[in-house]
């Protein structure tokens, strides 16, 4: 192959590659800073996979092995994509998100920036934490009135309070938040104006024109979690917390996921689903492990134990047809 033809078809192989992953546009433009923040963010094996697509481009047609213009090409870039270790700990919903155009990406990190702003106003948070909350609530898939996202954002004005609100720079450090923090964590308790009620409790300032006690705060998360749980309440009344309830369920969906159990919460609503509803009443670990290992969005197919089975299974049927004696 003449090099003048090599050189067009590597550029052409660049080309595919940004039509398909806008994010890495920054990888051919010889600027070291970009490719070492593409090494940080999506890790080396996955920037090697991405050069040696481009390399291929110096291959005559029968030998490429990335031709992302045939079926063969990209299912073999995909089955090693799926290898990377970016992929195997990043969701679809954050691909989706980190893979994108930069103006892209841009826009939407500029709108559910202004749309927490304004649902979340009273907490006073500045601009780089309001981004911070953003860009992570995109990367989950938190909706603006998700109880995901009212979790997000106040757990972070107690981390990162306001310059302008000292009383709340003056709580975070105090263990009466954290005691009231786990109490809301326990009942799965995140309302938008979570910070003003803790304030109450703590300094003696009126909520609503009432002041908060730590029993009228617990009595609150625990009618909320009534609320959303009424099937549960005789064991909510009876003195468990919800975090109570959900705790028998976490190691089973660690393990069968092959997760960190903290990464398991009860505020991530694909987790809280196995706590049940009125009709349905709770999720045998049986049907929990049903769930989790056929419903795509929970990821049980990238595991190990997974890919064994399907390994083991392909096997079976080999022998089963005769390829293997």
């Amino acid at each position: 192959m003449k090099p003048a033809d090599k050189a067009k078809n590597v550029e052409a192989q660049k080309q595919q590659l940004i039509a398909r992953y806008p994010a890495f546009k920054g990888l051919f433009n010889g600027n070291p800073e970009d490719m070492a923040k593409l090494v940080s963010e999506f890790g080396q094996d996955l920037v090697d996979l991405l050069l040696a697509v481009v390399a291929d481009g110096n291959k005559s047609p029968d030998n490429k092995q990335f031709d992302f213009t045939t079926q063969a090409g990209q299912d073999a870039f995909n089955t090693k994509f799926a290898s990377t270790k970016y992929y195997t700990t990043s969701t679809t919903t954050q691909r989706a998100f980190d893979l994108s155009a930069e103006p892209d990406k841009a826009q939407k990190l500029e709108a559910m920036t202004q749309s927490i702003a304004e649902s979340y106003g009273d907490l006073k948070l500045g601009r780089p934490v309001l981004e911070k909350i953003a860009r992570e609530a995109l990367r989950k898939g938190y909706a603006i009135d998700s109880i995901s996202l009212a979790h997000l954002v106040n757990s972070t004005a107690l981390i990162t309070p306001s310059a302008e609100d000292s009383t709340k720079s003056a709580l975070a450090g105090t263990n009466s938040v954290n005691e009231l923090m786990n109490i809301a964590r326990n009942y799965a308790y995140t309302p938008a104006n979570l910070m003003e009620q803790v304030e109450s409790v703590l300094t003696g300032k009126p909520y609503n024109g009432v002041l908060l006690t730590v029993d009228g705060f617990t009595n609150m998360a625990k009618q909320q979690a009534v609320g959303m749980y009424g099937h549960l309440k005789d064991r909510i009344d009876s003195g468990s917390s919800l975090e109570d309830i959900f705790g028998g369920y976490r190691n089973r969906i660690a393990t069968t996921l092959e997760l960190d159990p903290k990464s398991v919460q009860i505020t991530n609503p694909l987790y809280a689903r196995v706590l049940g509803s009125a009709e349905s009443g709770q999720m045998s670990l049986a049907d929990v492990d049903t769930l989790i290992k056929t419903d795509e969005r929970y990821g049980y197919q990238y595991t190990k134990k997974a890919n064994k089975d399907a390994l083991s299974m392909g096997t079976a049927l080999a022998k089963m047809f005769g390829e293997y004696k």
